[in-house]
């Protein structure tokens, strides 16, 4: 039979799961409620975030992409944990300095000292795979553009450029620049947006097992109604990020004709 502690865990666990399912859904619909106020009503809304996010994984992400993720969230876990292992053995720290206890103190701050390396270490590795991953997604995506750029026969790159009103403008800038701002944001977002969901579950899971179920509820009730004003009342930080991508593509495009 499951004890207190390991059963208040296991109940924080899965109340983690349910209230992030409940922001993410949340936010999807909030998100398809503003793009339907600012459309015609003969025009298509666009896919929520969920089905967006699954068409930009699919071009972006193979099994390479797929596996450096997980080590990603693998050194993103262990960092956590380590970040609530200094926590408490830091309170122990303190306890034996307290009690005079110089002995059991000097073996302490040893076993810190070598953990520090380790974290070191971890802090490192989640640099490299970041950046790892953000190449890893450039070339996915710079070799795709080529493929379709570059069809025998279909004279694609000549139509993109030069046939027509549907000639798409800049591509060079689009291709080059913009993928690579692409896979960098790409990266940063994914591994910013995954940091925080590992510390809410660990977090989550041992104030459950220490302070009972009680606690993290009440974090959790306070979360929402956070996110419920802040997602009805931020502005569409998205459509402003692609209008300067574009202007920028334009401001580059008409200097490249001017020289």
């Amino acid at each position: 039979m499951l004890g207190k502690q390991t059963r208040d865990a296991v109940l924080g666990f899965g109340s983690s799961l349910g209230f992030l399912l409940f922001v993410f859904k949340f936010n999807e619909m909030v998100q398809e409620y503003k793009a339907r106020k600012r459309i015609r009503k003969d025009m298509v809304v666009e896919p929520g975030l969920h089905r967006t996010l699954m068409r930009i994984f699919k071009k972006a992400c193979s099994t390479r992409e797929i596996g450096t993720v997980v080590m990603l969230c693998t050194s993103l876990l262990l960092r956590t944990m380590g970040s609530v292992w200094v926590a408490r053995h830091w309170g122990k720290m303190v306890k034996m300095l307290v009690t005079r206890n110089f002995r059991d103190m000097q073996r302490l701050v040893i076993q810190f000292a070598g953990t520090s390396v380790f974290l070191s270490v971890l802090n490192a590795l989640l640099k490299y795979y970041i950046a790892k991953l953000r190449e890893e997604v450039r070339e996915k995506i710079t070799l795709w553009c080529h493929e379709k750029y570059m069809r025998k026969d279909d004279m694609i790159f000549y139509k993109a450029n030069k046939v027509g009103d549907d000639k798409i403008e800049h591509c060079d800038h689009q291709i080059t620049s913009d993928v690579d701002k692409f896979s960098e944001m790409f990266s940063q977002v994914l591994s910013q947006s995954l940091k925080p969901i590992v510390d809410f579950i660990v977090y989550s899971v041992d104030l459950s097992r220490v302070q009972g179920l009680t606690t993290p509820l009440t974090l959790y009730g306070w979360f929402a109604i956070a996110s419920c004003i802040s997602t009805v009342s931020l502005p569409p930080y998205g459509e402003l990020a692609a209008e300067e991508q574009r202007l920028e593509g334009m401001f580059r495009g008409v200097h490249s004709e001017l020289i």
